[in-house]
């Protein structure tokens, strides 16, 4: 039934969602706060997954072989002559790094969900583990997966769409936005090393701008580049700030929502009104082409682009693996971004219409805003509700006290800056854009549309479009940046280590400067 698994999910997910929209119908108390049904059909999963799944699984035993080949399920353990070992020693059996890497792979596939509580090397030259409890029922590869590519489907299907409206400037001023939080969250997190953690590698504190702004799947790849200087924890500490920056994007968030919704006198919408209602739509098409014709033609266009996606991801692979273990954390780092790839394509889809349309041909039919609204809908709301479901609460076992710490500064700095910056830079929709730009750098983007949402329900606003575009320009102006996160783990151990830390933390301040006073000297001179 191996085949079922993912349709498995999209059901799982349909079905929470369902559950969501009837609480939200007829549960009063949450019918008095905005919250997005995906996002309360995740968390009701999320919860029942995280009370239950310990009570009804057990600790197991599996035996590794250390070329990396094959993990078996134990069912019969004697461990009277084993010989209990550390995690480093574990490491240290393997023949070479290809065979480390093997086994992270088959065990991630196998056994993601639970954490090695001890190793035991056996006489014939194996290894035995003993995992912990499940701490989810989800398989959080598959969850993660579906997220990965609804995230690019949902930003390729909104970038695809005509904009009736245009802003000069302003997606290049977004970019700006989200590129001088991404680095004020890394200052945050390098200056709390230096004063409280001095005896961490800084990059435990840059990792709240990865998990904050790009969630668990960048600051997990970057994290587990950084494993040998976060004593094997760079993985799990990436994954732990992705989830605190969901919580505190999905809690805090929603309490700011309603403050908005509120004050906006959105506050008299507790109660679903379900009188059937007739909606007229105006769809741009040709004799030949029907409605449903017009919808498999957008999910054609969408498809025929994010094959190109997958293309320019396989040649950076081949292209980035002659240069070794840089170039495979270079790949991990672009992979991540497939969703700039996808917009980056759509835009050039959509120049090269308005290149055909303004010689007179008739090509508005190609992009059907109406179709690819709904599409961008659908694909955000699986994104939302899966992305709670991929939370474990073991990523929150290591570095305690610094990720709350940072996690707490580094949200509640967020906020603040860019309430500050919105006010300054967009004449309409302020609450709307600093909400969502909010939900997008704390958590994901997932959290950031469905915070906007609760403000935007139908998306009718140009914000989530400023978002899409705003992403895209955000990762060309971001490059330096990544440059500079880089550093510390290149002069790890050496003699100019501290002075290294320094200028990458001076860097990474000058960064948030010099954008933040480009915006708002450019508000001021308007």
């Amino acid at each position: 039934m191996e085949q079922w698994t993912t349709i498995i999910y999209f059901l799982l997910i349909a079905a929470l969602i369902f559950i969501g929209k009837f609480l939200k119908t007829k549960v009063p108390l949450l019918n008095k706060i905005v919250i997005p049904t995906a996002l309360l059909g995740g968390m009701l999963g999320l919860i029942i997954s995280l009370v239950f799944a310990p009570v009804f699984s057990s600790e197991v035993y599996v035996e590794v072989d250390l070329e990396g080949r094959y993990i078996t399920l134990e069912d019969n353990v004697s461990l009277a002559s084993a010989n209990e070992i550390t995690q480093e020693d574990f490491e240290l059996l393997f023949i070479n790094e290809e065979d480390f890497d093997d086994f992270s792979t088959l065990y991630q596939d196998a056994y993601f969900n639970r954490e090695v509580k001890n190793y035991y090397e056996l006489q014939d030259g194996t290894v035995m583990l003993l995992l912990s409890k499940e701490t989810t029922f989800f398989n959080v590869n598959v969850i993660e997966t579906i997220v990965y590519h609804a995230l690019a489907i949902g930003f390729l299907a909104l970038a695809l769409k005509r904009s009736e409206q245009k802003e000069k400037g302003k997606y290049w001023s977004t970019g700006m936005l989200i590129t001088s939080t991404y680095a004020l969250q890394a200052v945050i997190g390098i200056l709390l090393v230096f004063l409280l953690f001095s005896n961490q590698f800084i990059g435990s504190g840059m990792l709240v701008a990865l998990g904050f702004g790009q969630g668990p799947g960048l600051a997990m790849s970057i994290g587990s580049g950084w494993n040998q200087f976060l004593n094997g924890y760079g993985t799990t500490l990436g994954a732990s700030y992705a989830f605190l920056g969901f919580v505190f994007g999905g809690t805090v968030g929603v309490v700011i929502i309603n403050i908005f919704s509120r004050r906006k006198g959105f506050n008299n919408h507790k109660q679903y009104d379900e009188t059937p209602q007739q909606t007229q739509v105006t769809i741009d098409t040709v004799k030949e082409i029907s409605l449903l014709d017009g919808l498999t033609q957008q999910f054609v266009v969408i498809g025929v682009i994010y094959g190109l996606v997958y293309l320019t991801l396989f040649g950076l692979n081949i292209a980035l693996a002659s240069i070794g273990g840089a170039g495979a954390m270079i790949f991990g780092l672009l992979r991540g971004f497939n969703f700039i790839i996808a917009i980056l394509y759509a835009l050039l889809y959509k120049a090269i219409l308005n290149k055909a349309e303004s010689k007179g041909k008739n090509v508005r039919f190609l992009t059907n805003n109406y179709v690819l609204s709904n599409i961008a809908s659908f694909a955000f709301n699986i994104m939302i509700t899966g992305s709670v479901l991929a939370i474990t609460l073991a990523f929150l076992s290591t570095y305690g006290v610094q990720l709350i710490i940072t996690a707490i500064l580094a949200g509640t700095a967020t906020f603040f800056y860019l309430r500050f910056m919105t006010k300054r830079i967009y004449k309409d929709y302020q609450d709307e854009f600093s909400i969502g730009l909010f939900g997008m750098l704390t958590g994901v983007a997932s959290t950031g549309l469905a915070l906007l949402k609760g403000l935007d329900p139908e998306l009718k606003t140009p914000v989530a479009e400023e978002m899409v575009v705003g992403s895209g320009t955000a990762i060309v102006m971001a490059l330096p940046l990544f440059v500079l996160l880089f550093i510390p783990s290149f002069t790890y151990g050496t003699a100019n280590e501290t002075l290294f830390n320094v200028i990458t933390f001076l860097g990474i301040l000058l960064y948030v400067l010099i954008f933040a006073s480009i915006l708002i000297f450019k508000t001021r001179k308007k």
